[in-house]
Order: C-alpha cells, then sequence, then structure tokens
C-alpha cells in the first residue's frame, strides 16, 4: 500500500485525479488504528468518487459511515467537553479547507482515537466535496450541518429552531431542504 499523507485544500480535491487508481495510508498508525483511502471509490456513478476506510488494530477494516462518525463525536462530547471543544476546533478547520491542529488531550475517550476521527472526516469530506461539488452543490456542507447541531445543544433539524440556526450558519432555504431531505424525516444522530 502507497503512502499519501498530503495537507487539506481546495487543491487537495482536484489534485487527487493525479494520483494513480490505488490504495493509499492517509493517517500513520494511532492507537493501533489508521485511515487509507481506495482510488477510485465504489460509486459507479461518479468517477471522481474515493473509499475512506478505517484499519482496526485487529486487522478488521470499515468504511466509516457518517452515523458512524457523528456518534462517536457525539460520544466525545459526553466524555469531556475540553476535548470536544479541541476537535470541534479541528472540523471547523477541515470545513473551512484546512488542516486539523491535532494535539488532543485525552487518549481514553470512547470510540475511535480522536484523530482517526478527526482524519476520518478529512477523507470523507474530500470525498463528499468531490462526488457533491460546492458550489452547485453541498459538498461537506451537508455534512458538515451535523456536527453544528450536535455542538450547538441539539437543535432538531426540523424545527424553526433549526432552520434558524442553519440560516445563522449561511445555509440557503434549498440547502436546509436537503439536509432535511437526506436525514429521511429524523434527526442525523
Amino acid at each position: 500500500m502507497k503512502t499519501l499523507y498530503v495537507k487539506n485544500s481546495q487543491m487537495l480535491i482536484d489534485k487527487l485525479d493525479e494520483y494513480a487508481d490505488g490504495t493509499y495510508w492517509v493517517t500513520k498508525k494511532i492507537e493501533g488504528h489508521r485511515v487509507y483511502i481506495v482510488k477510485p471509490g465504489v460509486k459507479k456513478d461518479s468517477p471522481r468518487d474515493i473509499a475512506v476506510s478505517i484499519q482496526y488494530p485487529d486487522g478488521k477494516e470499515k468504511t466509516p459511515s457518517h452515523r458512524l462518525l457523528g456518534s462517536d463525536f457525539r460520544k466525545k462530547c459526553e466524555f469531556d467537553m475540553k476535548l470536544a471543544r479541541d476537535i470541534f476546533r479541528d472540523l471547523k478547520l477541515l470545513q473551512a479547507g484546512k488542516d486539523p491542529k491535532g494535539h488532543y488531550c485525552k487518549n481514553d475517550a470512547p470510540g475511535l482515537p480522536s484523530e482517526i476521527l478527526v482524519h476520518s472526516l478529512k477523507w470523507v469530506w474530500i470525498q463528499e466535496d468531490r462526488n457533491y461539488p460546492p458550489p452547485r452543490l453541498q459538498g461537506r456542507r451537508m455534512n458538515w450541518s451535523t456536527y453544528l447541531l450536535y455542538w450547538h445543544g441539539d437543535i432538531d433539524l426540523h424545527s424553526k429552531e433549526g432552520e434558524a440556526f442553519l440560516k445563522k450558519y449561511g445555509y440557503t432555504d434549498n440547502e436546509i431542504f436537503n439536509i432535511r431531505h437526506r436525514s429521511g424525516g429524523k434527526n442525523l444522530r
């Protein structure tokens, strides 16, 4: 397996096209976990797709779903607010197309190691930007709304309060409709 350690940026989203098809480690081993990508991914209708996976200490591999990553972040929020604040700071950096700072305060938090969670989201969001390119489509903004809602107190996505909250962060009526529609009528928790 090849190694690909690159900084997060808008250029990276397009630069991935220059890399040969194959499997790439995108993190070092952290507490026995590693993140890797496979190019091309599995979406046949999206030629720019990449697949993101996590290798666990026991050698098993799993594609991280939005629900798994969101649930993991929620558990960390409940476990330790300083840790959650550090992670959220890095998610804001990722959302803005920058690299995370890392250096998390707790290693005994539930779920994935914090760095693995953040780097999984980095690559999932790059995948989202490649498959649903902004500004025409939402890319990472669709999933980012979930973390905003978690962080700011579990605001109901389908309430007027949830709508006002997302508008405060620059989401349009159409984007809010798409977020609600994608959730299948449920909050993204």
